[in-house]
């Protein structure tokens, strides 16, 4: 290239830089390149020792001595630069498959939905007897109750009793010891027991009583047994009553209304005989309910009165002797 021409390009390139403008030289050959892409994919025409540089240039000598002087092409800034559109023949590209409204979950846990438990699996005790029926229920683990429990509450009492006593599951105290019924609400069922002429503790079926709960396991914090929890022990506790053959069931509050008879409303239904199979069985408060209301004597005494009465109406059935009347 002349001295006169290398130093009248580099100053109208100084000029342009200084004026915030930004220039690139193309050769014909890489401005035909850009004009047709698909020459790109071609093998050169030229020698085999012609290669592409870094740059984008050729490596023939001949294409730098043709560039002209005055025709520098300004290069875009990327701000500015629009994309071609795309071809006629160019399939579209397909949308993301929607996700099940099932499967999402919120952003905030970023964790997918638990999986849906398991069905329990049937249990068949018709042939169990005590010892292993027993023995079953201590390794059990049909429910997660297992997890926190210190001594499965079985059973407590005279197998072969006239009257059963179910309970809806164990407390802290009961947890404890693998006893039923031993706290304060038991402490209040033992006194009820003896006003019936009764004994909690007696060896003789025609004195002694079995007591029993929905649930062999304490639920955390004294909670009411879950649906799922009380189907996992109903199967021990339907055996048991197969194995007493009491001539009548009392149950203790809500709970055992609901999951062995399907009932609710212990209020409304209190007082009320119904019947499991063929035994006659009677609805009445749990003794929790009326130590809830030792701080009103008003309310604890009524209450009592309308335990007393129920208990009274199962002495009668049983033919035990009834207390004289109260004087008014």
């Amino acid at each position: 290239m002349p001295e006169s021409i290398s130093h009248e390009l580099l100053r109208l390139l100084a000029a342009m830089k200084a004026g915030g403008r930004r220039v690139a030289w193309l050769s014909d050959a890489n401005r035909n390149l850009l004009r047709n892409p698909r020459a790109a994919m071609r093998p050169p025409a030229g020698p085999p020792d012609a290669t592409m540089s870094r740059t984008g240039m050729t490596a023939d000598s001949s294409a730098t001595t043709a560039m002209p002087t005055a025709r520098l092409a300004p290069v875009m800034p990327a701000a500015g630069f629009t994309p071609p559109p795309p071809a006629a023949n160019t399939p579209p590209v397909p949308a993301p498959p929607a996700v099940p409204a099932s499967v999402r979950f919120s952003p905030a846990s970023q964790e997918p939905p638990a999986a849906p438990l398991a069905p329990l699996a049937p249990l068949d005790l018709a042939a169990t007897d005590w010892t292993a029926l027993e023995g079953l229920c201590a390794a059990c683990k049909r429910c997660e109750l297992c997890r926190t429990r210190h001594h499965v509450v079985f059973g407590q009492g005279q197998r072969n009793a006239r009257l059963m006593f179910i309970g809806e599951g164990p407390g802290h105290d009961e947890d404890m010891q693998g006893l039923p019924f031993v706290g304060a609400a038991g402490q209040l069922l033992t006194k009820m027991i003896a006003a019936m002429g009764l004994d909690r503790l007696s060896e003789d079926p025609a004195q002694g009583v079995y007591i029993a709960n929905i649930v062999k396991c304490r639920p955390p914090h004294n909670r009411n047994p879950e649906q799922r929890e009380a189907d996992a022990c109903l199967p021990y506790l339907r055996r048991q009553i197969e194995l007493v053959k009491p001539e009548a069931i009392v149950l203790l509050g809500a709970v055992p209304l609901q999951y062995l008879l399907g009932i609710t409303g212990i209020t409304k239904t209190r007082g009320q005989w119904l019947n499991y199979g063929d035994i006659p069985v009677m609805p009445t408060f749990h003794p929790a309910l009326i130590l809830r209301f030792s701080n009103s004597p008003q309310l604890e005494r009524e209450n009592k009165l309308k335990v007393w009465d129920d208990l009274q109406k199962v002495m009668a059935l049983l033919k035990l002797p009834l207390p004289p009347p109260r004087k008014q």
